[in-house]
């Protein structure tokens, strides 16, 4: 006559018994004669220890005429590292001359830690060529409960279409778009990898570049993993375009166009304009968060024929100007929005795309509350395809088309 004990669980495919992590181990055991007084000595195996709450023995008595079944329980401990499945084993110890027919019980535990996941973004999405800062940053962060391990993560880059950007664009150790190898060290979140940007005086369209992770796993020495493991990728990829500021064409004679300025203001990363030279004077020496970028487009002047009043308002939320060529719209602007200051006619432009122009395209930015323009086609494609928060408003006025290249309005 003996004790039999079995694992109440339930089994994978191979047959073996498979508890959670932080789950709960039920022994069954059964006396094949309850006339008998027997006991078993149940314990966690000291080399899985680690694994349960308590590794404290759990004694089973069977008295004689009692019960011939009886149930005792292991709690697993539930911690908050990744690590590949673990497993349990129980020994069992007779006591007042029990015989035994299982001596040990053992299964799998099944992990529930995920490991980090990881990311890629651009700081910038588009830079002017010659900007004074003209960098690419790229950041990779690594996110998750478990830190503990080393995350190595491979980053590409691609010219896309129309315009791919190519390895003469860019300068320094990934100059020749080669793949940027990043380690993360235990506790690590986030690495930046940076792509200064040439200056050429090449005549081009806004070129394309995405980057994007090809590959990222993880390893850890003190889990002594056999092979590393696919590390999980929530943002793929991120596209950035350089903007081109190499003229076109010579400028029209003075006469039939009117240089506007352009300023950039770090501060809300939007730009500002003027047709004015004394405001151009004034803001040069009195304000120094805007940065003078020299002359950003041509207008017309209020004279010629079929020339458009554009308005200005001051917005005081952000810092930012608003520019409109529509009466109805500014009258809506004063009319409703307070925090939009009115402060005139800011330049001329048309409201046709007659002959000579080209459309200055706006979009709203939701969450800053500023607008966004551009006279660049393919600035304004990719800044639909890939910014979602800029909000599409169609052609906001027209512009004599005097240079390619993408403008930005604050």
């Amino acid at each position: 006559m003996a004790l039999t004990l079995s694992l109440n669980l339930p089994q994978d495919f191979n047959g073996s018994y498979v508890v959670p992590e932080g789950g709960i181990i039920q022994i069954r055991v059964v006396s094949s004669d309850p006339a008998l007084s027997e006991s078993v000595q149940i314990a966690p195996s000291s080399f899985y220890a680690g694994s349960f709450v308590s590794t404290v023995p759990q004694t089973v008595n069977f008295t004689a005429g009692g019960a011939a079944e009886q149930f005792v329980q292991f709690q697993l401990t539930d911690d908050q590292i990744f690590e590949l499945d673990d497993y349990f084993e129980l020994s069992m110890t007779p006591l007042n001359n029990a015989t035994l027919n299982t001596w040990y019980l053992y299964g799998r535990i099944q992990d529930n830690d995920n490991l980090p996941s990881v990311s890629i973004t651009a700081r910038e999405n588009t830079i002017v060529e010659g900007a004074a800062d003209a960098v690419f940053r790229f950041d990779i962060m690594r996110q998750g409960v478990d830190l503990s391990m080393t995350t190595d993560v491979e980053v590409r880059f691609e010219g896309v279409a129309p315009t791919p950007a190519s390895s003469a664009d860019f300068s320094g150790p990934y100059a020749a778009l080669t793949p940027a190898l990043v380690r993360f060290a235990p506790g690590e979140t986030v690495k930046t990898i940076e792509l200064p940007i040439v200056d050429d005086n090449a005549i081009e369209g806004s070129e394309v570049l995405r980057a994007f992770i090809s590959n990222s796993t993880s390893t850890s020495e003190s889990q002594s993993w056999p092979t590393p493991q696919y590390t999980p990728i929530t943002n793929y990829d991120a596209t950035v375009a350089i903007l081109n500021d190499d003229p076109n064409v010579s400028p029209p004679p003075p006469s039939t166009t009117v240089d506007t300025f352009r300023f950039y203001n770090a501060g809300a990363g939007t730009h500002f304009y003027t047709t004015s030279v004394a405001e151009r004077d004034n803001v040069i020496a009195n304000v120094p968060g805007l940065t003078y970028e020299g002359v950003g487009f041509q207008s017309v002047p209020g004279t010629a024929e079929g020339a458009d009043a554009v308005y200005r308002f001051y917005n005081t939320a952000t810092g930012t100007h608003f520019f409109t060529i529509s009466a109805a719209e500014r009258d809506s602007v004063i009319a409703n929005i307070p925090s939009y200051t009115y402060e005139g006619i800011g330049l001329y432009a048309s409201n046709q795309n007659n002959a000579g122009l080209t459309e200055m395209y706006r979009f709203y930015n939701t969450n800053s509350g500023t607008h966004f323009y551009t006279a660049g086609l393919s600035e304004r494609d990719v800044v639909i395809a890939n910014i979602p928060s800029y909000r599409y408003e169609g052609a906001g006025f027209y512009v004599p088309e005097t240079r390619d290249a993408d403008y930005l309005l604050g």
